[in-house]
């Protein structure tokens, strides 16, 4: 990164930090600014990004995290993916509800319900 020196016409580098340096880490702060303004990764004008997984973990070989998730939402080539996603996650979720919410149906079923007071009925 370099500073404009518009005086003497030219560019200054700056020094190097790292984050930690500065106070900041990759988790608590990069990690937050990008997920708020994901366009600051975006390669062109106009490119809209749609950050849909924070810390995402998901891959079936390997061990590995993203921080972020992000996908061009309004470029089609993107959506076969991104409809793989959503109906990934969507089973995923369908599953891991399927035996908590056949319990609690159980349960309402065997337990009397009290009555209620319909007013004006």
């Amino acid at each position: 990164m370099y500073k404009i020196d518009s005086a003497q016409n030219r560019i200054v580098p700056l020094d190097a930090r790292r984050f930690g340096e500065l106070g900041f880490s990759k988790r608590k702060h990069l990690q937050e600014w990008l997920e708020n303004c994901p366009q600051a990764l975006a390669q062109g004008d106009g490119e809209e990004l749609l950050i849909i997984q924070k810390e995402f973990d998901g891959f079936s070989d390997t061990r590995e995290r993203l921080d972020l998730l992000a996908i061009d939402g309004y470029d089609k080539a993107n959506w076969p993916e991104m409809i793989r996603w959503l109906v990934d996650h969507m089973t995923r979720l369908k599953n891991a509800l399927r035996e908590p919410l056949r319990t609690i149906s159980q349960q309402l079923k065997q337990e009397a319900l009290p009555a209620v007071e319909v007013p004006g009925a």
